[in-house]
């Protein structure tokens, strides 16, 4: 599948369809999808502040999120959510099914953390806010 620019997808889908604000539809539906986002280019180029991490009271209150795609094993799992606490570095691997999305992560967080740990306060990670959000 192709991935045009804004001004493109609205030529296409102004030859089928209309309803009312399908500008606005359009532009968040770019805005939103993972590999549209990619091709936007921000033409501000000034540089920013970096912001500066908190200082942790306590384990598992700010936890690093990232997804290793792994070869399919005996049980066919083939990623891993790698989960790391930030103040003691530990690491927690949990293997998935590659077809995971953000409600069966919060599942797997729940299971496996939540019920040691307690609440987290920050997740970082370099998926994109839709999916923190959604998790």
């Amino acid at each position: 599948m192709a991935y045009f620019r804004k001004n493109k997808t609205h030529k296409i889908i102004w030859d089928y369809y209309y309803w009312p604000k399908i500008v606005i539809d359009i532009d968040c539906y770019i805005w939103n999808c993972n590999n549209c986002c990619r091709f936007i280019i921000l033409k501000d180029k000034t540089l920013r502040l970096l912001k500066l991490l908190l200082i942790l009271e306590r384990p598992w209150q700010h936890i690093l999120m990232d997804f290793y795609i792994l070869p399919m094993d005996r049980n066919r799992y083939n990623i891993a959510m790698i989960l790391v606490n930030r103040l003691g570095k530990r690491l927690f691997l949990i293997l998935y099914y590659k077809n995971i999305d953000a409600k069966k992560i919060a599942r797997l967080y729940i299971y496996y953390i939540y019920q040691i740990y307690r609440l987290l306060n920050i997740i970082i990670s370099n998926y994109g806010l839709q999916f923190i959000l959604a998790f």
